[in-house]
Parts: structure tokens; sequence; C-alpha cells
């Protein structure tokens, strides 16, 4: 056996060169092919998440594009009603409520914008809703020393100073609450 070891010693030694060679260059195609794997992997999640963040860009712009349109409508519906009451109680404000405020008590559309901006804000800018809060405490308190004025509980000029005050602070609450929604699209952007 040792000769014929001698003698087929250069073919053994080249087979186990060759043998050794392919079982690396093995190791090494697989190595190569899972890493061009987890590259493709990684690089279609990254492509992914980039969509998605596209998609959700576009939706708050969108969302808050039309939440801010909701709070102008708003906060002009809640000020046609405290402007009525102030003019009200300044100029012809007799016993009860007048009928320019009942008209625009009437009139107001602003539950369907209060509907739909509730639903906006709590989808898509949650953080915001005291902002929305402040907006309707500040037209329910208007409202409410309106109706005190007419059930005569209250000054005729108290009640107007505290209709054009609360005029200001909704206008101001409004106006912040849009701006704090236009930082938020504008992080998007």
């Amino acid at each position: 056996m040792g000769e014929w070891f001698n003698d087929n010693a250069s073919a053994i030694i080249a087979a186990s060169a060759a043998l050794s060679g392919a079982v690396i260059a093995a190791i090494f195609a697989f190595i190569n092919n899972t890493q061009n794997i987890r590259a493709a992997k990684l690089q279609r999640s990254e492509q992914y998440d980039f969509e998605k963040w596209k998609a959700n860009r576009q939706i708050y712009i969108e969302k808050g594009e039309e939440a801010i349109g909701l709070i102008t409508s708003l906060l002009n519906a809640f000020l046609g009603v405290v402007n009525a009451s102030t003019l009200d109680v300044v100029m012809t404000h007799e016993h009860g409520i007048s009928d320019s405020v009942k008209n625009q008590l009437i009139d107001n559309k602003s539950g369907d914008n209060l509907n739909r901006l509730d639903t906006i804000i709590i989808s898509y800018f949650p953080e915001l809703i005291e902002h929305k809060s402040q907006m309707i405490t500040y037209y329910h308190r208007g409202i409410y020393s309106y109706i005190e004025s007419a059930m005569k509980k209250k000054e005729k000029s108290a009640v107007a100073i505290e209709l054009l005050d609360i005029q200001q602070k909704l206008t101001e609450s409004a106006n912040l609450f849009k701006n704090k929604i236009s930082e938020i699209i504008s992080k998007h952007l």
C-alpha cells in the first residue's frame, strides 16, 4: 500500500487540493449568498419603510390641511354666534334671547364640522385634543354668559365686556390650534 501511495501521491495531493478548494469555494459562495439575501431584505425593508413614510406624510398633510379648514369654519360659526350675542347685549337686548341670536344658533352648522374635526384630531393629532376642548369651552362660556344676561342675572356692560374677551380668546385659541397642527405637518415635509 505504501508503494501505491508513493506512486499516486501527486494525484492524491492534487485531488485533495481540488476538493479542499471546492469546499472553500462552496463556503465562500454560501456566505456571499447569505449576505446578498440579507442586503436584499434590508433594501426591501428600507424601501417599504420609505414608501410607508411617504404615504403617511401625504395623509398627515391632507388631514392637517382639512383640520385647519374645519377649525377656521368652526371659529367663524362660533364667532357668528358670539358676535350676534354681543351686539344683542349692547344694542337691542330686551328680556330673552333675540331673533338674531336664535337665527345664528339655528343656522350654525358647526355640528358636522365638529364631528369631522373630532375624528381627524383623535386619529391623527391626539396630542391636540385639549386645544379643541379649549375652543369649545370659550364658545360655551360665551353662550352661557349671554343666557345669563338674557335672564337678567348679569349686567349688560359686564356681559358685553365678557363676550368681547371671549371673542378674543376664541380667536387666539383657534389660531394656536392651527399653528400646532401646522408645526406637526411641517415635521412631515
